[in-house]
Protein backbone atom coordinates (compact mmCIF):
# COMPACT_ATOMS: atom_id res chain seq x y z
CA UNK A 1 0.00 0.00 0.00
CA UNK A 2 1.36 3.39 -1.05
CA UNK A 3 0.29 5.79 1.69
CA UNK A 4 -2.33 4.95 4.93
CA UNK A 5 -3.67 7.11 7.76
CA UNK A 6 -4.09 5.23 11.51
CA UNK A 7 -5.79 7.40 14.23
CA UNK A 8 -3.44 8.06 17.38
CA UNK A 9 -5.36 9.22 20.73
CA UNK A 10 -2.51 11.03 22.93
CA UNK A 11 -2.38 13.79 25.50
CA UNK A 12 0.20 17.10 25.24
CA UNK A 13 3.41 17.17 24.09
CA UNK A 14 5.92 19.80 24.47
CA UNK A 15 9.20 21.04 22.83
CA UNK A 16 12.79 20.20 24.23
CA UNK A 17 15.90 22.11 24.30
CA UNK A 18 15.24 25.98 23.03
CA UNK A 19 12.45 25.06 20.21
CA UNK A 20 12.44 24.86 16.70
CA UNK A 21 13.00 27.48 14.44
CA UNK A 22 11.60 28.41 10.89
CA UNK A 23 12.34 25.70 8.21
CA UNK A 24 13.26 23.19 10.30
CA UNK A 25 12.64 20.26 8.91
CA UNK A 26 12.78 18.39 12.73
CA UNK A 27 11.48 18.92 15.78
CA UNK A 28 12.15 17.34 19.14
CA UNK A 29 9.81 16.55 22.14
CA UNK A 30 10.96 15.97 25.59
CA UNK A 31 8.91 12.47 25.00
CA UNK A 32 6.23 10.92 22.90
CA UNK A 33 4.91 8.06 24.32
CA UNK A 34 1.03 6.95 24.78
CA UNK A 35 -1.09 7.30 27.51
CA UNK A 36 0.05 4.29 29.63
CA UNK A 37 3.98 4.92 28.66
CA UNK A 38 5.02 2.92 25.56
CA UNK A 39 6.91 4.85 22.90
CA UNK A 40 5.01 5.90 20.00
CA UNK A 41 6.35 4.97 16.85
CA UNK A 42 5.82 5.88 13.04
CA UNK A 43 3.64 2.79 12.56
CA UNK A 44 1.09 4.06 14.98
CA UNK A 45 0.66 6.51 12.76
CA UNK A 46 0.92 4.80 9.20
CA UNK A 47 2.73 6.63 6.37
CA UNK A 48 2.31 10.30 7.90
CA UNK A 49 0.95 11.98 10.76
CA UNK A 50 -0.62 15.43 11.56
CA UNK A 51 -0.36 17.43 14.66
CA UNK A 52 -0.59 21.13 15.79
CA UNK A 53 2.17 23.52 17.52
CA UNK A 54 1.51 26.52 19.53
CA UNK A 55 -2.45 25.57 19.44
CA UNK A 56 -4.65 28.42 20.22
CA UNK A 57 -1.70 31.08 19.95
CA UNK A 58 -1.08 33.92 17.16
CA UNK A 59 1.50 31.41 16.22
CA UNK A 60 -0.27 28.00 15.58
CA UNK A 61 0.75 26.13 13.01
CA UNK A 62 -0.10 22.79 11.54
CA UNK A 63 2.41 20.57 9.94
CA UNK A 64 3.16 17.02 9.10
CA UNK A 65 5.75 14.46 10.01
CA UNK A 66 7.30 10.66 8.20
CA UNK A 67 8.69 9.19 10.96
CA UNK A 68 9.34 9.22 14.79
CA UNK A 69 12.84 8.61 15.81
CA UNK A 70 13.09 7.56 20.05
CA UNK A 71 16.34 9.24 21.72
CA UNK A 72 18.10 7.06 24.10
CA UNK A 73 17.86 10.04 26.74
CA UNK A 74 14.01 9.92 26.56
CA UNK A 75 12.69 12.58 24.16
CA UNK A 76 11.75 11.78 20.20
CA UNK A 77 12.36 13.41 16.87
CA UNK A 78 10.36 13.91 14.68
CA UNK A 79 11.62 14.53 10.95
CA UNK A 80 10.18 14.76 7.19
CA UNK A 81 8.68 17.75 8.95
CA UNK A 82 6.39 19.82 6.51
CA UNK A 83 4.17 23.13 7.23
CA UNK A 84 0.68 22.80 6.29
CA UNK A 85 -1.51 24.88 4.99
CA UNK A 86 -5.09 25.68 6.98
CA UNK A 87 -7.39 26.00 3.72
CA UNK A 88 -7.62 23.55 0.22
CA UNK A 89 -5.21 22.63 -0.89
CA UNK A 90 -2.95 22.06 2.09
CA UNK A 91 -0.15 22.65 0.30
CA UNK A 92 2.55 21.11 2.59
CA UNK A 93 6.19 22.71 2.79
CA UNK A 94 9.27 20.98 3.21
CA UNK A 95 10.11 22.72 6.87
CA UNK A 96 8.15 24.96 9.80
CA UNK A 97 6.39 28.21 8.49
CA UNK A 98 7.69 29.79 11.60
CA UNK A 99 9.56 29.34 14.95
CA UNK A 100 8.85 27.94 17.69
CA UNK A 101 9.84 28.50 21.57
CA UNK A 102 11.09 25.54 23.98
CA UNK A 103 8.37 23.93 25.82
CA UNK A 104 6.07 25.18 23.50
CA UNK A 105 2.96 22.49 23.49
CA UNK A 106 2.17 20.43 20.34
CA UNK A 107 -0.18 18.27 20.04
CA UNK A 108 -1.92 15.21 17.65
CA UNK A 109 -4.70 17.14 16.16
CA UNK A 110 -7.60 16.16 13.64
CA UNK A 111 -5.73 18.57 11.30
CA UNK A 112 -7.70 20.28 8.31
CA UNK A 113 -5.37 18.30 6.35
CA UNK A 114 -5.35 14.98 7.81
CA UNK A 115 -9.17 15.12 7.36
CA UNK A 116 -8.39 15.71 3.70
CA UNK A 117 -6.76 12.53 3.52
CA UNK A 118 -10.03 10.90 3.93
CA UNK A 119 -12.38 10.12 1.01
CA UNK A 120 -16.19 12.37 1.38
CA UNK A 121 -18.77 11.27 -0.32
CA UNK A 122 -19.55 14.86 -1.28
CA UNK A 123 -15.99 14.86 -3.25
CA UNK A 124 -14.66 14.10 -6.57
CA UNK A 125 -11.98 11.98 -4.65
CA UNK A 126 -8.76 10.09 -5.57
CA UNK A 127 -8.38 6.95 -3.94
CA UNK A 128 -4.61 6.37 -3.62
CA UNK A 129 -5.39 3.15 -1.35
CA UNK A 130 -6.30 -0.32 -1.93
CA UNK A 131 -10.49 -0.44 -0.93
CA UNK A 132 -11.11 -4.48 0.12
CA UNK A 133 -15.02 -4.83 0.44
CA UNK A 134 -16.30 -7.88 2.20
CA UNK A 135 -18.05 -10.64 -0.41
CA UNK A 136 -21.12 -10.19 1.37
CA UNK A 137 -21.45 -6.17 0.89
CA UNK A 138 -20.58 -5.37 -2.82
CA UNK A 139 -20.68 -1.65 -3.92
CA UNK A 140 -23.57 -0.53 -5.88
CA UNK A 141 -24.98 2.28 -8.10
CA UNK A 142 -28.05 3.53 -7.17
CA UNK A 143 -29.08 3.40 -10.76
CA UNK A 144 -27.77 2.16 -14.18
CA UNK A 145 -24.84 4.62 -15.56
CA UNK A 146 -24.16 5.16 -19.10
CA UNK A 147 -20.09 4.73 -19.22
CA UNK A 148 -18.19 6.77 -21.07
CA UNK A 149 -14.52 6.88 -19.67
CA UNK A 150 -12.10 3.78 -20.63
CA UNK A 151 -11.40 3.91 -16.65
CA UNK A 152 -14.71 3.31 -15.54
CA UNK A 153 -15.77 0.91 -13.67
CA UNK A 154 -18.54 -0.97 -15.25
CA UNK A 155 -21.50 -2.54 -13.61
CA UNK A 156 -22.62 -6.37 -13.86
CA UNK A 157 -25.54 -5.59 -16.60
CA UNK A 158 -23.72 -3.52 -18.53
CA UNK A 159 -21.24 -6.65 -18.74
CA UNK A 160 -23.85 -8.78 -19.08
CA UNK A 161 -24.83 -6.51 -22.08
CA UNK A 162 -21.63 -6.50 -23.35
CA UNK A 163 -22.02 -10.21 -23.46
CA UNK A 164 -24.25 -10.14 -26.23
CA UNK A 165 -24.80 -6.38 -27.81
CA UNK A 166 -21.26 -5.78 -27.42
CA UNK A 167 -20.02 -9.42 -29.37
CA UNK A 168 -19.63 -9.21 -33.16
CA UNK A 169 -22.35 -11.17 -35.27
CA UNK A 170 -21.02 -14.40 -36.44
CA UNK A 171 -20.24 -14.72 -40.13
CA UNK A 172 -17.54 -17.54 -42.19
CA UNK A 173 -14.74 -16.00 -41.23
CA UNK A 174 -15.34 -14.62 -37.82
CA UNK A 175 -16.76 -16.33 -34.75
CA UNK A 176 -19.78 -14.34 -32.66
CA UNK A 177 -23.06 -13.80 -32.00
CA UNK A 178 -25.93 -15.93 -33.70
CA UNK A 179 -29.41 -15.96 -33.36
CA UNK A 180 -31.97 -19.12 -33.46
CA UNK A 181 -34.31 -19.42 -35.75
CA UNK A 182 -37.85 -19.47 -35.47
CA UNK A 183 -39.55 -22.49 -37.04
CA UNK A 184 -41.17 -20.35 -39.89
CA UNK A 185 -37.76 -18.83 -40.55
CA UNK A 186 -36.35 -21.94 -40.58
CA UNK A 187 -38.59 -22.69 -43.71
CA UNK A 188 -38.46 -20.09 -45.78
CA UNK A 189 -34.93 -20.33 -45.81
CA UNK A 190 -34.25 -16.79 -44.03
CA UNK A 191 -30.50 -16.20 -43.30
CA UNK A 192 -30.58 -13.03 -41.00
CA UNK A 193 -32.81 -12.21 -37.90
CA UNK A 194 -34.21 -9.38 -35.96
CA UNK A 195 -31.12 -8.40 -34.40
CA UNK A 196 -28.72 -8.62 -37.25
CA UNK A 197 -27.25 -11.92 -36.17
CA UNK A 198 -27.31 -14.59 -38.65
CA UNK A 199 -29.74 -17.59 -38.16
CA UNK A 200 -29.25 -21.16 -36.28
CA UNK A 201 -32.00 -24.14 -36.96
CA UNK A 202 -32.66 -26.15 -33.89
CA UNK A 203 -32.44 -29.86 -34.64
CA UNK A 204 -36.32 -30.63 -34.48
CA UNK A 205 -36.89 -28.01 -37.22
CA UNK A 206 -34.21 -29.60 -39.29
CA UNK A 207 -35.98 -32.79 -38.86
CA UNK A 208 -39.52 -31.06 -39.37
CA UNK A 209 -38.40 -29.64 -42.68
CA UNK A 210 -36.85 -32.77 -43.65
CA UNK A 211 -40.15 -34.93 -43.37
CA UNK A 212 -42.48 -32.62 -45.24
CA UNK A 213 -39.49 -31.77 -48.56
CA UNK A 214 -40.18 -28.02 -47.39
CA UNK A 215 -37.41 -26.63 -49.96
CA UNK A 216 -37.81 -29.25 -52.75
CA UNK A 217 -41.97 -29.86 -52.18
CA UNK A 218 -44.29 -27.34 -53.76
CA UNK A 219 -48.12 -27.55 -55.86
CA UNK A 220 -47.44 -26.94 -59.52
CA UNK A 221 -49.11 -23.40 -60.45
CA UNK A 222 -48.74 -23.86 -64.42
CA UNK A 223 -51.01 -25.22 -66.99
CA UNK A 224 -51.32 -28.22 -68.72
CA UNK A 225 -47.37 -29.76 -70.11
CA UNK A 226 -46.21 -26.44 -68.88
CA UNK A 227 -46.08 -27.05 -64.97
CA UNK A 228 -44.96 -24.05 -63.00
CA UNK A 229 -43.43 -23.86 -58.96
CA UNK A 230 -41.95 -21.91 -57.07
CA UNK A 231 -39.53 -22.73 -54.13
CA UNK A 232 -38.80 -21.09 -51.29
CA UNK A 233 -36.18 -20.37 -50.64
CA UNK A 234 -35.58 -19.83 -54.36
CA UNK A 235 -32.77 -21.49 -56.09
CA UNK A 236 -30.63 -19.38 -57.91
CA UNK A 237 -29.59 -21.72 -60.49
CA UNK A 238 -30.15 -25.63 -62.15
CA UNK A 239 -27.34 -27.48 -61.07
CA UNK A 240 -27.10 -31.37 -62.11
CA UNK A 241 -28.45 -33.93 -59.28
CA UNK A 242 -31.04 -31.28 -57.81
CA UNK A 243 -34.18 -33.27 -57.03
CA UNK A 244 -37.86 -31.68 -57.26
CA UNK A 245 -41.45 -32.68 -56.27
CA UNK A 246 -44.49 -31.32 -57.11
CA UNK A 247 -48.47 -31.75 -56.87
CA UNK A 248 -49.45 -31.97 -60.99
CA UNK A 249 -52.65 -29.59 -61.19
CA UNK A 250 -53.23 -30.56 -64.29
CA UNK A 251 -52.73 -33.71 -66.50
CA UNK A 252 -50.14 -33.90 -69.53
CA UNK A 253 -51.62 -34.00 -73.12
CA UNK A 254 -47.79 -34.07 -74.97
CA UNK A 255 -44.06 -33.30 -74.40
CA UNK A 256 -44.27 -31.48 -71.29
CA UNK A 257 -41.72 -28.77 -69.17
CA UNK A 258 -41.27 -27.80 -65.67
CA UNK A 259 -39.63 -24.51 -64.93
CA UNK A 260 -38.56 -24.16 -61.43
CA UNK A 261 -38.39 -20.25 -59.94
CA UNK A 262 -38.64 -19.11 -63.19
CA UNK A 263 -34.83 -20.11 -64.03
CA UNK A 264 -36.75 -21.71 -67.68
CA UNK A 265 -38.67 -24.31 -68.66
CA UNK A 266 -36.44 -27.30 -69.19
CA UNK A 267 -38.46 -30.68 -70.65
CA UNK A 268 -39.46 -33.59 -68.57
CA UNK A 269 -38.23 -37.15 -69.69
CA UNK A 270 -39.20 -40.44 -68.71
CA UNK A 271 -37.02 -43.61 -69.17
CA UNK A 272 -33.75 -41.13 -69.66
CA UNK A 273 -34.73 -40.21 -72.87
CA UNK A 274 -38.28 -40.24 -73.78
CA UNK A 275 -40.71 -37.48 -73.95
CA UNK A 276 -43.62 -37.83 -72.14
CA UNK A 277 -47.20 -39.10 -74.01
CA UNK A 278 -50.48 -38.05 -73.03
CA UNK A 279 -51.55 -38.82 -69.48
CA UNK A 280 -48.47 -40.06 -68.38
CA UNK A 281 -48.70 -37.38 -65.81
CA UNK A 282 -51.84 -37.42 -64.11
CA UNK A 283 -54.07 -34.20 -62.72
CA UNK A 284 -53.67 -34.81 -58.57
CA UNK A 285 -50.22 -37.05 -58.93
CA UNK A 286 -47.07 -36.33 -56.92
CA UNK A 287 -44.29 -35.95 -59.55
CA UNK A 288 -40.52 -36.41 -58.79
CA UNK A 289 -38.05 -35.48 -60.93
CA UNK A 290 -34.42 -35.01 -60.93
CA UNK A 291 -32.35 -32.56 -63.21
CA UNK A 292 -29.56 -34.19 -65.38
CA UNK A 293 -27.54 -31.26 -66.28
CA UNK A 294 -30.23 -30.49 -69.37
CA UNK A 295 -33.58 -32.33 -68.96
CA UNK A 296 -35.52 -33.24 -65.88
CA UNK A 297 -35.33 -36.80 -65.53
CA UNK A 298 -38.97 -38.02 -64.25
CA UNK A 299 -38.55 -40.52 -61.27
CA UNK A 300 -42.41 -41.21 -60.57
CA UNK A 301 -43.98 -44.25 -62.87
CA UNK A 302 -46.29 -43.21 -65.57
CA UNK A 303 -49.77 -42.56 -65.17
CA UNK A 304 -50.83 -44.63 -67.97
CA UNK A 305 -51.02 -48.28 -68.87
CA UNK A 306 -51.51 -50.92 -71.82
CA UNK A 307 -54.22 -49.04 -73.73
CA UNK A 308 -56.69 -51.13 -75.70
CA UNK A 309 -55.47 -49.77 -79.08
CA UNK A 310 -52.11 -52.01 -78.00
CA UNK A 311 -54.34 -54.48 -76.96
CA UNK A 312 -55.90 -54.45 -80.83
CA UNK A 313 -52.02 -54.23 -81.99
CA UNK A 314 -51.02 -57.14 -80.21
CA UNK A 315 -54.10 -59.53 -81.73
CA UNK A 316 -52.71 -57.85 -85.14
CA UNK A 317 -49.39 -58.69 -84.42
CA UNK A 318 -50.02 -62.24 -83.86
CA UNK A 319 -52.80 -62.86 -86.24
CA UNK A 320 -50.38 -61.55 -88.83
CA UNK A 321 -49.11 -64.36 -91.59
CA UNK A 322 -46.38 -62.97 -92.59
CA UNK A 323 -44.56 -60.73 -89.83
CA UNK A 324 -41.49 -58.47 -91.12
CA UNK A 325 -38.81 -57.26 -88.54
CA UNK A 326 -40.26 -53.64 -88.55
CA UNK A 327 -43.79 -54.87 -88.17
CA UNK A 328 -42.42 -56.89 -85.13
CA UNK A 329 -40.69 -53.72 -83.70
CA UNK A 330 -43.66 -51.70 -83.97
CA UNK A 331 -46.63 -53.33 -83.70
CA UNK A 332 -47.89 -51.32 -86.23
CA UNK A 333 -48.92 -48.54 -83.91
CA UNK A 334 -45.57 -46.32 -86.16
CA UNK A 335 -43.76 -46.31 -82.47
CA UNK A 336 -40.41 -46.84 -81.75
CA UNK A 337 -39.32 -49.50 -79.63
CA UNK A 338 -38.64 -47.66 -76.73
CA UNK A 339 -41.51 -45.59 -76.69
CA UNK A 340 -43.66 -48.63 -76.85
CA UNK A 341 -41.82 -50.32 -74.15
CA UNK A 342 -42.36 -47.52 -71.88
CA UNK A 343 -46.06 -47.85 -71.41
CA UNK A 344 -46.79 -49.23 -67.83
CA UNK A 345 -48.20 -52.91 -67.97
CA UNK A 346 -51.50 -52.31 -65.91
CA UNK A 347 -53.72 -54.33 -68.50
CA UNK A 348 -52.94 -58.12 -69.05
CA UNK A 349 -53.98 -60.35 -72.17
CA UNK A 350 -54.69 -63.77 -71.67
CA UNK A 351 -53.80 -65.80 -74.80
CA UNK A 352 -54.62 -69.49 -75.91
CA UNK A 353 -53.06 -71.82 -79.36
CA UNK A 354 -56.51 -73.49 -79.60
CA UNK A 355 -55.39 -77.00 -81.25
CA UNK A 356 -57.60 -78.92 -82.69
CA UNK A 357 -57.05 -82.28 -82.81
CA UNK A 358 -60.23 -84.48 -83.10
CA UNK A 359 -62.95 -85.00 -85.73
CA UNK A 360 -65.12 -82.31 -86.27
CA UNK A 361 -68.86 -82.46 -84.68
CA UNK A 362 -69.86 -80.86 -81.65
CA UNK A 363 -66.10 -80.99 -80.15
CA UNK A 364 -65.46 -79.59 -77.20
CA UNK A 365 -61.73 -78.33 -76.31
CA UNK A 366 -60.80 -75.97 -73.65
CA UNK A 367 -57.31 -74.03 -73.38
CA UNK A 368 -55.58 -71.52 -71.53
CA UNK A 369 -52.38 -70.92 -72.57
CA UNK A 370 -49.69 -71.33 -75.76
CA UNK A 371 -49.71 -75.27 -75.18
CA UNK A 372 -50.96 -78.05 -77.36
CA UNK A 373 -52.40 -79.74 -73.97
CA UNK A 374 -56.00 -79.23 -75.02
CA UNK A 375 -58.46 -81.10 -73.60
CA UNK A 376 -61.97 -82.07 -73.06
CA UNK A 377 -61.55 -81.80 -68.86
CA UNK A 378 -61.83 -77.76 -67.96
CA UNK A 379 -60.05 -77.77 -64.29
CA UNK A 380 -57.22 -78.86 -66.58
CA UNK A 381 -56.90 -75.94 -67.99
CA UNK A 382 -58.06 -72.81 -65.70
CA UNK A 383 -56.17 -69.97 -64.34
CA UNK A 384 -56.91 -68.34 -61.45
CA UNK A 385 -57.43 -64.50 -61.36
CA UNK A 386 -55.20 -62.85 -58.12
CA UNK A 387 -57.14 -59.61 -58.23
CA UNK A 388 -60.63 -58.21 -59.08
CA UNK A 389 -60.86 -56.72 -62.59
CA UNK A 390 -62.80 -56.75 -66.13
CA UNK A 391 -61.98 -59.23 -69.17
CA UNK A 392 -63.54 -57.80 -72.60
CA UNK A 393 -62.37 -57.65 -75.79
CA UNK A 394 -61.90 -61.24 -77.38
CA UNK A 395 -60.29 -61.38 -80.42
CA UNK A 396 -59.82 -64.84 -82.31
CA UNK A 397 -57.87 -65.57 -85.70
CA UNK A 398 -56.96 -68.90 -87.39
CA UNK A 399 -54.53 -69.52 -89.43
CA UNK A 400 -56.63 -71.83 -92.29
CA UNK A 401 -60.35 -70.51 -93.54
CA UNK A 402 -62.85 -73.54 -92.33
CA UNK A 403 -66.15 -75.38 -93.51
CA UNK A 404 -67.31 -75.67 -89.94
CA UNK A 405 -68.12 -73.37 -87.39
CA UNK A 406 -65.90 -72.64 -84.29
CA UNK A 407 -67.11 -70.73 -81.27
CA UNK A 408 -64.63 -69.51 -78.46
CA UNK A 409 -66.74 -68.89 -75.52
CA UNK A 410 -64.69 -67.01 -71.99
CA UNK A 411 -65.95 -69.04 -69.24
CA UNK A 412 -65.82 -68.43 -65.15
CA UNK A 413 -65.98 -70.71 -62.76
CA UNK A 414 -67.07 -73.71 -65.45
CA UNK A 415 -69.76 -71.46 -66.74
CA UNK A 416 -69.68 -69.56 -70.11
CA UNK A 417 -70.22 -65.86 -70.29
CA UNK A 418 -71.41 -63.43 -72.89
CA UNK A 419 -67.65 -63.25 -74.28
CA UNK A 420 -67.82 -65.33 -76.96
CA UNK A 421 -67.28 -65.15 -80.96
CA UNK A 422 -67.69 -67.36 -83.71
CA UNK A 423 -65.60 -68.70 -86.83
CA UNK A 424 -67.63 -68.94 -89.99
CA UNK A 425 -67.14 -70.10 -93.09
CA UNK A 426 -64.59 -68.69 -94.88
CA UNK A 427 -63.73 -65.90 -91.98
CA UNK A 428 -60.01 -66.46 -90.53
CA UNK A 429 -60.45 -63.31 -87.89
CA UNK A 430 -63.34 -62.43 -85.67
CA UNK A 431 -64.19 -60.81 -82.33
CA UNK A 432 -66.20 -59.37 -79.33
CA UNK A 433 -65.54 -55.85 -78.28
CA UNK A 434 -69.23 -55.29 -77.19
CA UNK A 435 -69.49 -57.89 -74.28
CA UNK A 436 -67.17 -58.08 -71.08
CA UNK A 437 -67.78 -59.42 -67.69
CA UNK A 438 -66.21 -58.90 -63.61
CA UNK A 439 -63.79 -61.08 -61.98
CA UNK A 440 -62.54 -61.34 -58.35
CA UNK A 441 -59.50 -62.77 -56.66
CA UNK A 442 -60.32 -66.83 -56.76
CA UNK A 443 -62.03 -66.55 -60.15
CA UNK A 444 -61.09 -69.76 -62.69
CA UNK A 445 -61.01 -68.80 -66.47
CA UNK A 446 -60.93 -71.03 -69.40
CA UNK A 447 -61.18 -70.68 -72.80
CA UNK A 448 -63.69 -73.08 -74.30
CA UNK A 449 -63.91 -74.27 -78.37
CA UNK A 450 -66.81 -75.74 -80.03
CA UNK A 451 -66.74 -77.05 -83.07
CA UNK A 452 -70.34 -77.68 -85.38
CA UNK A 453 -71.22 -80.88 -86.84
CA UNK A 454 -70.96 -81.42 -90.22
CA UNK A 455 -68.85 -82.98 -92.74
CA UNK A 456 -65.71 -80.51 -93.68
CA UNK A 457 -62.53 -79.39 -92.36
CA UNK A 458 -62.50 -77.23 -89.04
CA UNK A 459 -60.41 -74.14 -88.74
CA UNK A 460 -56.60 -75.16 -87.97
CA UNK A 461 -55.65 -74.01 -84.43
CA UNK A 462 -57.19 -70.98 -83.93
CA UNK A 463 -55.59 -67.95 -81.46
CA UNK A 464 -57.99 -66.67 -79.09
CA UNK A 465 -56.98 -63.63 -76.75
CA UNK A 466 -58.96 -60.94 -74.24
CA UNK A 467 -58.56 -58.17 -72.03
CA UNK A 468 -58.15 -58.15 -67.94
CA UNK A 469 -58.29 -54.84 -66.72
CA UNK A 470 -57.87 -54.63 -62.92
CA UNK A 471 -59.92 -52.30 -60.41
Amino acid sequence: MADNRKFVQAQDFFLAGSGASASDTTITLKSFKQIDGTNLTMTDFGTKGYGTLDPNTSKEEQLSFTDVIQNADGTATLTGVSGVGNVSPYTETSGLAQGHNGNATFVLSNTAAFYDSFANKNNDETIAGTYTFTSTAIPIYNANPTFTDDKHLISKKYADDLAFAGAPDASETQKGLNEMATSAESQAGTDTGSTTGPLVVKPSDIAKNTQNQQHIFATDTGAADAYVITLAPAITAYATGQKFVFKATNANTTTSTLNVNGLGAKTIKKMNDQNLEANDIEAGQIVEVVYDGTNFQMQTPSAIGLTSANATEANTFFGSTDITGAEAETLTDGSNADSLHTHEIVWSVFSALLFNGTAPGSTTTFSMGFSLANTGTETLNQVVITRAGTIKNLYVHSISTNQLDTTITLRKNGASTALTATLTTGITSVSDTSNSFTVVAGDRITFRMTTSAGAGSAHGNPIASCEFIPT
